[in-house]
């Protein structure tokens, strides 16, 4: 999953941030991150970027587990304070914003809002939209009536898909099919559902490549800005636009690192700096302070102090 980049676009990262990640070396702390990725997928390796970058920086103490969103911010909640503060959650476009507001749909909701849940760094972005296979279908509204291969509930990629159909397109009818990733490509390569859900974008030798095998003729529905809002303003997401090579539009299912208010500032900063000195020699992590930023609907209110000074260059 590693790519190291070139040496240039390295030295370019680390000089252009310098004036933000001159410190001593890294706190000698430990904790946890929750990566909301199943293991042993490459969504769960993208993550795993994460903690090498933090090794690497001398962060040793830190350690990795899979728990699923909303669960590890649910269950991050129910903590004694000294151990919550140090179990941070990587968080999604779909999941950030409910999270800190305590929202969602039953089934993938939140027990409580978290506002002192706070943005750290984007981690990676990932492509979400709709494969399909069948020239008959042009645009969403040919999905009409027709089947749709999804992971179950209570996936956050369920939830979007759901999101997608009935508010950012308006399409009546939908069938959801509830499969895994290898069935799902089954499913729609032998043209048993009209649309596959589960063909996430994501970055591959510093190019986004979809993470299944796709069929021939397979293509991504495009999904404008006007669907996205629409999407966002009835569930309450926070996504933004994702373009494919091809020009296509979809949605950013970004990955970012969260932490709390209480979460030791040297953690934070410690944490920022290994990011924005060694992100760019790994396939996906930003390669600048800018990068690590570039999140949709990010404003002050959200963003850890710590991350906010980093970002202006007066950590």
């Amino acid at each position: 999953m590693q790519s190291r980049r070139s040496m240039m676009a390295g030295s370019l990262a680390l000089a252009g941030t310098a004036a933000c990640t001159t410190m001593t070396q890294a706190p000698a702390s430990a904790g946890l991150i929750y990566a909301p990725a199943p293991p042993a997928t490459p969504l769960h390796g993208l993550n795993m970027q994460l903690l090498e970058v933090l090794h690497r920086s001398g962060m040793v103490g830190w350690s990795m587990e899979p728990v699923a969103l909303p669960e590890s911010v649910n269950r991050s909640t129910v903590l004694p304070a000294q151990e919550r503060r140090t179990t941070l959650p990587i968080v999604t476009t779909a999941d950030f914003a409910l999270a800190r507001k305590g929202a969602g749909p039953d089934w993938h909701g939140y027990d409580q809002a978290s506002t002192d849940l706070l943005f750290v760094s984007k981690l990676y972005d990932v492509g979400f939209g709709f494969q399909v296979t069948d020239p008959a279908i042009a645009g969403p509204a040919d999905l009409a009536g027709k089947s749709i291969a999804v992971p179950a509930r209570p996936s956050a990629v369920r939830m979007m898909s759901e999101a997608l159909v009935e508010h950012g397109w308006a399409v009546d009818g939908v069938e959801f099919v509830d499969c895994s990733p290898p069935q799902g490509a089954q499913l729609l390569a032998e043209g048993k559902v009209a649309a596959l859900a589960w063909n996430l974008v994501l970055p591959r030798d510093g190019v986004p490549a979809p993470m299944l095998p796709s069929p021939p003729g397979a293509r991504f529905l495009a999904v404008e800005p006007s669907a996205i809002a629409r999407m966002n303003a009835a569930v309450g997401f926070e996504l933004g636009p994702f373009v494919m090579t091809d020009g296509t539009p979809i949605i950013s299912f970004a990955q970012a690192l969260a932490a709390w208010a209480d979460t030791p500032e040297a953690d934070v900063l410690a944490m920022l700096a290994a990011i924005a000195d060694k992100g760019g020699e790994f396939d996906g992590l930003p390669d600048d302070v800018a990068g690590m930023f570039d999140w949709p609907g990010l404003t002050n209110e959200v963003i850890h102090p710590v991350a906010a000074r980093f970002r202006s260059g007066k950590a």
